[in-house]
């Protein structure tokens, strides 16, 4: 990381550490951390990234996409290429589902939430899905073309 340009980590006095176990990594605090305090920097150039004028991510989704929208796309796009992508190995690492109320309950059980925020908070991430599939058109659709899901599972919103 530090040959990277990173800063603020690998150093004997650095505020964080890697933690590595198994397929998992993260950082630890390895000393007292004080609100405000910047204990990493990592150069852009080292991070998978998105703006509204970014014609790679235009090319993968639709016109009006929300970040998260375009993010995934270049992501589904990086873990397509396997290990020919120069993101591989953070690909590897990344879970194959993240635990979320729309996988993980029926639409029946969401509807039992009786705090309103958490209850809007499920129907706005359900409308996203749903949208973003539904308006995936060209480069989207060979985003989902190449994506072979396991066998069981289904893109969101295409039931």
């Amino acid at each position: 990381l530090v040959s990277n340009g990173v800063q603020g980590i690998g150093m004997e006095d650095s505020a964080v550490g890697l933690y590595m176990e198994g397929q998992e990594r993260g950082l630890l605090a390895q000393q007292p951390i004080h609100a405000g305090e910047v204990v990493l920097r990592v150069p852009l150039r080292l991070a998978i990234t998105d703006h509204p004028h970014d014609a790679e991510s235009n090319s993968l989704v639709y016109e009006g996409a929300p970040w998260s929208v375009r993010l995934a796309a270049k992501i589904v796009r990086e873990r397509v290429q396997g290990a020919a992508s120069p993101w591989a190995p953070y690909m590897n690492v990344l879970p194959a589902t993240v635990p979320a109320p729309l996988e993980q309950f029926s639409w029946d059980d969401m509807q039992q939430i009786e705090w309103q925020p958490a209850q809007a908070a499920v129907y706005e991430a359900n409308w996203l899905v749903s949208d973003a599939y539904n308006r995936a058109t060209g480069a989207g659709d060979k985003l989902k073309g190449l994506m072979k899901l396991p066998e069981g599972m289904s893109w969101p919103g295409s039931e």
